[in-house]
């Protein structure tokens, strides 16, 4: 079901007006408002109204929700709460359209630099004619990260809906049930050091003169917290003195909770040391400032407002004005008519004072500490927002020019349409030059809803290809991303690591009652019977079947060792999955007592014997695609849900690729194919085969249902590709989430050299492959028969490997996997591994269960020793 092209569900605050206020509210009307002023407000954006009644029509639901609001009695507190509860729980259980899934997760990463901002998510009520909405009516989610929690808040927002309070609160105003709706509203999450509430009238004696300020320590949700007592600051309204303070006591803030596993507990309380908990909860020239910004609102509407603030590094952010509810007085002295042109004089004014003082409180409180940007660059505020990404410059139009999607394009001037296409891939704009209002640039800016700064003279020559930057077109500022990179990521990866402390639970031999259902496995006949032509010519060569019937004989002999192993079932901390090298083998390894399976794309290539060009030539992918998305989908239907398939990206080496059909037409030989063109590099270069195999992954979670199919990412060079790769991945849907990890591959000595560059670009666990990296390291070919058996083993080297990889990988919070064929040999090798905090156990099938059972002993005896 597509989206009608009448519906729009996207909006950005440029696009907002009075005219349109029916599809976003007068919530995101007031954004917007604020946003156009110049006042600082967090960037973001708006999803509509409509794309709430396309959700209703397509999970069919909107019958049903109409018949129950048809039938409720309002005079029954009892019937009003269970159809609320009733209505609620069907929203949240709903699918969501793909088509509408897909758009709102690209405007999110659009807004958030392609990676996983976070961001608080509200609702803004649509009635079919104007009301007064209290704030308590609508709902509000905090600190929401990455694409899976962002589509539960939306969600949750349209159930909001049928909340009891909003139900009440329609039926006593005589609105329409049926007809209200809502629109969301998406914006940067401000980490709040204070926060409060302005009012621009002091309330319960209508003094005109005064403006009320009310201020805590953290985030202000005083509903939720009634042992937080705010401070109360009084500023004379004409001579911007303050004139009465009374500072309160905070024992407990509210802040963000960086072990979030859920929207619902994404703040928590946290106790302030006691030597600030009576401290002034916002300084003296902020409260000046903020007392300013309520003068030119209470100006702009013509009003007293009601006004919701925050501070995040000494910056003041305005979350919302709206006019006092209640009566005013006839003796409040009326507001003076302003023109436009005179409050936006006024607000560049006290932005320029502002931005002074936050550039000043940044140099005093300077740091090496994590979490702080280099600025770099400073223009005019184009707005928009803030976006983190990477640096492309183009000086000149050109008739080559192209970018990613999601670079920061930095140019002199944009002084022709020519350049719009380029704009369009864009995800934020850095100009030399460029501040008339009616240019192409600022045309373009406003249409696309992109950040940009403006005038920066020197932009295209201090900055250089490659750099990650950050953009903040509110501010005007370019900083140089570095440490706070790592901050995001630890953030990010909280959720991801298991807690080392769960290590020091009893780690207990259970047998398992009741196994969960999993997905029902391909038929293979289905399998033959579908595969295209391209496929079903190539058989395997003449030459090729000695090799095949000793494979053959090399199968039967392990999966004979495998189903000769007793069934034994251990639950340990450090899990044990089972590399799996033959396809044909999935079935019985899975069978053994694993946590998860790693296989390989060059196997399940391999399966169909052709060349991914191939069957671009032969434009044939889709069909390919569909037949290596069956012989995965197999493979993760032999696991149950809760476990886990991390499938290693196809990696040939050249002479591999050879012997697929089509090999011999599409590749070239190399004089050293085991350091040649391969892995992550080769997928940068010849997308259209890296976007068929993405696709077979996107396949097998969507289509068939496996969500447990991970991927890991091969031979990795430089941090760069890894950033390349992760774009191209975000372009097929495939975002990081609690149900889709990326690991990034440890096999070069490069990656352990700038492993911490590796870790700042974002991933959420690192595979380390310690035997080929020794191999590589020592310079040995195992495809050489004269030296692959050479006694070079070095344990030294080895945990070398491990100590540099994990003391860094730990800082990240990532997910280690250690690969290695069999550790039986070595047992004080694998104590060392599980020690240093190793999550999981790549191996060998055939020592599966016994390694298991040895981590169980090891763990164990570790627990005992600590007691």
């Amino acid at each position: 079901m597509a989206i009608s092209n009448s519906l729009k569900i996207i909006y950005q605050y440029g696009d907002i007006t009075s005219e349109n206020v029916g599809k976003v509210g007068e919530k995101a009307l007031n954004i917007s408002e604020i946003y156009r002023m110049s006042l600082p407000t967090p960037p973001g954006f708006f999803i509509s109204s409509d794309a709430y009644r396309y959700f209703l029509d397509f999970s069919k639901i909107g019958e049903i929700i109409k018949s129950k609001l048809g039938g409720i009695d309002f005079l029954d507190d009892e019937d009003i709460q269970k159809s609320s509860a009733y209505m609620e729980d069907l929203i949240m259980r709903a699918e969501i359209p793909p088509v509408l899934e897909k758009e709102i997760l690209r405007a999110y990463s659009k807004f958030s630099g392609f990676s996983d901002l976070i961001v608080c998510v509200r609702s803004s009520f649509v009635y079919d004619k104007n009301v007064e909405i209290s704030e308590n009516a609508q709902t509000t989610f905090l600190n929401i990260k990455g694409a899976s929690e962002l589509i539960l808040a939306i969600k949750a927002c349209w159930a909001s809906l049928f909340e009891v309070d909003s139900l009440k609160f329609r039926n006593k105003n005589k609105i329409s049930q049926l007809t209200a709706s809502t629109s969301i509203i998406v914006q940067k999450m401000i980490q709040n050091t204070s926060s409060g509430i302005m009012f621009t009238i002091s309330p319960g004696t209508n003094d005109d003169n005064k403006i009320s300020i009310q201020a805590v320590s953290g985030l202000w949700d005083i509903a939720n917290a009634k042992d937080i007592n705010p401070d109360l600051y009084h500023i004379d309204k004409n001579s911007l003195r303050i004139v009465l303070k009374e500072i309160s006591k905070q024992e407990l803030a509210l802040v963000r909770n960086p072990k979030s596993k859920s929207i619902s507990d994404s703040i928590i309380k946290t106790k302030i040391p006691t030597k600030f908990q009576e401290s002034q909860k916002i300084d003296d020239k902020s409260l000046i400032l903020l007392a300013k910004y309520g003068k030119i609102l209470s100006e702009m509407y013509k009003y007293p407002q009601e006004i919701r603030w925050g501070i995040e590094k000494g910056k003041i952010w305005i979350f919302k004005s709206s006019p006092i509810p209640g009566e005013i007085e006839e003796n409040t002295n009326p507001i003076q008519e302003v023109d436009t042109v005179s409050i936006k004089e006024e607000i560049q004014e006290v932005n320029q004072e502002d931005n002074q003082e936050v550039v000043k409180k940044q140099e005093q409180n300077s740091t090496n500490s994590i979490g702080e940007h280099t600025l770099i660059l400073t223009g005019s505020s184009g707005g928009n927002g803030n976006v983190t990404g990477t640096v492309r410059i183009i000086p000149e139009l050109s008739d080559n020019m192209s970018i990613e999607t999601g670079d920061i394009l930095v140019t002199r001037d944009i002084d022709s349409d020519k350049w719009l296409d380029t704009l369009s891939k864009a995800s934020a704009l850095i100009l030399d030059f460029g501040t008339d209002p009616k240019s192409i640039a600022n045309d373009a800016i406003r249409k696309l809803g992109i950040p940009a700064i403006l005038s920066t003279q020197i932009g295209t020559k201090i900055l250089h290809n490659g750099q990650n930057v950050n953009v903040d077109g509110v501010s005007g500022k370019v900083y140089l991303e570095a440490s706070e990179v790592k901050k995001e990521i630890e953030d990010t990866q909280n959720n991801v690591k298991e807690d080392q402390e769960t290590k020091e639970i009893a780690v207990e031999h259970v047998e398992i009652v009741n196994e969960p259902q999993v997905v029902a496995p391909v038929e293979e006949k289905e399998i033959k019977e579908e595969i295209p032509e391209v496929i079903k010519e190539v058989g395997p060569k003449e030459e090729q079947k000695v090799e095949i019937k000793q494979q053959e004989k090399k199968t039967e002999e392990v999966i004979s060792e495998i189903t000769s192993m007793p069934k034994v079932t251990i639950k340990t901390a450090t899990k044990v999955y089972a590399r799996v090298f033959d396809l044909d083998l999935a079935e019985d390894i899975s069978k053994l007592n694993i946590d998860g399976m790693y296989i390989s794309g060059n196997q399940v290539i391999k399966k169909l014997k052709i060349h991914p060009k191939q069957a671009l030539s032969s434009q044939k992918q889709k069909e390919y695609v569909t037949e290596l998305a069956k012989i995965v989908a197999n493979v993760c239907s032999l696991v149950p849900p809760t476990e886990t398939v991390v499938y290693e990206i196809s990696n040939f080496s050249s002479p591999e690729l050879f012997e697929l059909d089509g090999g011999l037409q599409f590749e070239t030989k190399e004089e050293n194919p085991v350091i040649g063109y391969r892995g992550a590099i080769k997928h940068i270069k010849e997308q259209e085969t890296f976007d068929m195999e993405l696709e077979v992954i996107k396949l097998v979670r969507n289509k068939y249902g496996h969500k447990n199919l991970w991927i890991s990412i091969p031979y990795l060079r430089t941090p760069q590709e890894l950033i390349e790769v992760k774009k191209i991945v975000l372009n097929h849907d495939l975002r990081r989430s609690s149900t889709f990890k990326i690991f990034a591959n440890i096999d070069l000595p490069a990656n352990v050299i700038m492993l911490n560059k590796f870790l700042e670009v974002g991933v959420d666990g690192i595979n380390i492959n310690i035997e080929h990296l020794s191999n590589i390291m020592m310079g040995i070919d195992i495809k050489n028969p004269k030296i692959s058996n050479l006694p070079y083993k070095d344990n030294e080297l080895e945990e070398t490997i491990i100590v540099d990889t994990l003391k860094q990988s730990n800082k990240y919070k990532t997910v280690n996997m250690v690969t290695y064929s069999n550790l039986l040999d070595n047992p004080k090798y694998l104590e060392y591994l599980i020690k240093k905090g190793v999550n999981i156990l790549s191996i060998e099938p055939a020592k599966a269960q016994e390694t298991k059972m040895k981590i169980s002993e090891i763990e164990r005896s570790v627990i005992t020793s600590r007691k």
